[in-house]
């Protein structure tokens, strides 16, 4: 029914009316209803119709498949929060925009164009609120799918979210829009937000058997617990993630990962426990646990909470020992935190070599390194611990200001 969008937009370009464009072929109220989407034109009515509006009737349908393969990675992008790839891609989109504005790709290329000023920030000049405007207009010929992607778009302008949640899950069947904006809470550090969003993730991956979302939804949850303080109610999540995936008995080496990561997170919650022999205990069950296979491995942060316990002891021989281990190991690291263990291990090399680290400009270099890394890595989970670091840097050397501004945005 794209149809009756693209007719709608060729027609107000021109400045037309619906009786001038429809004379001579049919009545004007019939053309408000194929407008509207509530009627199909027949072949004759259309043809006259896109011929008096200059519009090619065949369209190369090896341009449109290509196309619309480029605006779904375009999505894809967007959704998984690559903003400069997305970034990218929009730019090769646009340019094609003489010609996809007015095809079957009509109301794809206004959502692109739409998440495009989301992108840059621009959601208040008159073009994007038109672009909304227009999308609202011709919501009901939207798939779906583009519904709940233009919703998910809302939220990252809308002031007002209380009503965001229901709408998307209404739309999104199989929790994965739902997921993601769980994410886009998390980033805006509403966790109270993202915990109720990632709940409603997990039922709805639970009811349509997505073992993987189901997984990853409880694994989010404990992290917004985490960064929320609440480390028992945390370790609590992962201790269910490691019981379920020993009783799902998978071969599926991505769901055995969700164990590794399990108990590596509980280790950590350990550490900010202050409990460093439950730390221990966890860190080296999740060693034992990774399986090494193809030379990929699930992550080093194990050997990173290891190098802590040795220093706590002043076994230094230790922690260069399990530093080493991290250190040759992390370019096989398949975790999406790669980025964020590759800095921990240089901060930890700085540790053992420097005992005054915390006192060098060198170690708040690094942080700010590793906070920017972290958002241009979109790994919006870790800026928070890497916010915290940094408060208490600027509160050891009385720089009370600066801590206070980053306290702001933890």
């Amino acid at each position: 029914m794209f149809i009756g969008a693209l007719i709608r937009a060729k027609r107000k370009e021109f400045g037309w009316s619906q009786s001038y464009l429809c004379k001579g072929i049919c009545v004007s109220s019939h053309l408000s209803k194929i407008e509207n989407g509530e009627f199909e034109p027949t072949d004759d009515i259309k043809r006259l119709i896109l011929e008096r509006l200059n519009i090619s009737e065949q369209f190369d349908e090896d341009y449109i498949e290509k196309y619309q393969k480029e605006i779904n990675e375009f999505h894809r992008l967007f959704f998984f929060f690559y903003k400069k790839e997305a970034s990218e891609k929009v730019s090769k989109i646009k340019k094609q925009g003489s010609k996809l504005k007015y095809s079957p790709l009509h109301l794809d290329y206004y959502l692109v164009c739409y998440a495009d000023y989301v992108i840059n920030n621009n959601h208040n000049c008159k073009k994007a609120k038109d672009t909304c405007l227009y999308l609202e207009t011709h919501y009901d010929l939207m798939s779906d799918k583009h519904q709940y992607f233009f919703e998910f778009y809302k939220t990252f302008i809308e002031t007002s979210e209380s009503n965001q949640l229901e709408k998307l899950s209404k739309l999104d069947g199989n929790g994965q829009v739902v997921f993601r904006l769980s994410r886009r809470y998390e980033a805006k550090g509403m966790f109270y937000k993202a915990l109720e969003s990632v709940e409603v993730a997990k039922d709805k991956f639970l009811m349509s058997g997505n073992l993987r979302g189901l997984f990853l939804s409880l694994l989010f949850k404990g992290s917004y617990l985490f960064n929320m303080a609440s480390y028992e109610d945390a370790i609590r999540v992962y201790q269910a993630i490691d019981k379920l995936v020993n009783s799902s008995k998978s071969s599926d080496p991505y769901i055995n990962s969700f164990k590794y990561f399990a108990l590596s997170n509980i280790a950590d919650c350990y550490l900010k426990l202050n409990d460093l022999e439950q730390m221990k205990d966890y860190a080296l069950l999740a060693i034992d646990s990774e399986n090494i296979d193809d030379d990929k491995i699930y992550g080093v942060f194990p050997y990173i909470l290891m190098c802590h316990y040795c220093l706590s002891k002043d076994n230094y021989s230790e922690a260069e020992k399990y530093l080493r281990q991290g250190e040759n190991q992390v370019t096989l690291s398949q975790t999406q935190d790669r980025s964020y263990e590759i800095y921990q291990l240089k901060k930890y090399r700085m540790m053992i070599e420097d005992k005054d680290y915390s006192k060098k400009a060198s170690y708040l270099e690094l942080l700010l390194e590793m906070k920017e890394s972290m958002i241009s890595n979109q790994l919006t989970h870790l800026v928070h611990a890497v916010n915290k670091e940094l408060e208490t840097y600027y509160i050891n050397h009385r720089q009370y200001k600066k801590a206070l501004d980053v306290t702001k945005k933890i």
